[in-house]
């Protein structure tokens, strides 16, 4: 397979928690099975809209889990409040992506008016975020974003995905994304479940859990499944690009 997407994946908190480096305490080991356990406890403190500084204890845990076959990779993402009063947030999964591709989101299907009068879901976008930036693609079937190392400008978009899976291509190896989408949950960020960030020669691609109130020593747990796909003959057009991705992404279904 061709091995040119590396990534680096993390979890932290919406709101938005702002660690300070010389509280962190990181404990990684190794588990039996192919297992990585990595465990951080952190002092942060919430970097919200007023700025109220808000000291909060929040326990980070990330589960690595290798399929012994095929390229899957579950990611168990743990949030434990370890302070010693209610802490509303909600898991943020930032998988950062080297350079040179573009990530893909799915754009819900195609319904008549007549059919469904009421909207698909929110698009969500930064005050920093240049729409008419030529590294935005807006087609029928999918939003895309790519990189330039020429371009600093920030860019981030985040959607309800309903579809549950974004993807980046990467010359011709395709890094899929599956993470859940619950109807009845009240997500962060105007209802963002996947949102994409890109400045310069990096992308991130990330996705949220629900918003919790969580008690102390109270959890939350958010799922990720990994996949990759090598030899993704992708073309120029968005139907290229549909015929070649659709097949991988509906063998990842229900897996």
């Amino acid at each position: 397979m061709d091995k040119k997407i590396n990534s680096r994946g993390r979890c932290f908190c919406r709101p938005e928690f702002r660690r300070r480096p010389k509280k962190q305490r990181t404990n990684p080991s190794y588990c039996p099975g192919c297992n990585l356990k990595v465990r951080s406890t952190v002092e942060a403190h919430n970097a919200g809209e007023n700025h109220k500084k808000i000291k909060a204890h929040i326990e980070k845990e990330m589960l690595v889990r290798l399929d012994p076959d095929g390229t899957r990779v579950t990611i168990t993402h743990t949030l434990t409040n370890r302070g010693l009063w209610p802490v509303e947030l909600a898991p943020w999964t930032p998988t950062i992506m080297n350079g040179g591709g573009i990530t893909i989101i799915p754009n819900e299907p195609y319904i008549p008016e007549a059919d469904k009068v009421l909207p698909a879901r929110p698009i969500v976008v930064w005050h920093y975020t240049d729409l008419s930036d030529p590294r935005w693609t807006f087609g029928n079937k999918y939003i895309r974003l790519r990189t330039d190392g020429n371009l600093e400008a920030q860019l981030k978009m985040g959607v309800m995905n309903k579809q549950g899976w974004a993807a980046y291509l990467r010359e011709r190896t395709l890094f899929l994304k599956r993470f859940p989408f619950l109807e009845d949950a009240n997500y962060p960020d105007y209802g963002c479940n996947f949102e994409t960030y890109t400045a310069g020669d990096f992308m991130e691609v990330e996705s949220l859990g629900p918003l919790v109130k969580l008690d102390p020593d109270e959890s939350t747990v958010h799922l990720e499944y990994w996949y990759l796909f090598g030899g993704v003959e992708a073309g120029d057009s968005e139907k290229a690009l549909e015929a070649a991705i659709t097949p991988l992404v509906q063998s990842t279904q229900g897996v």
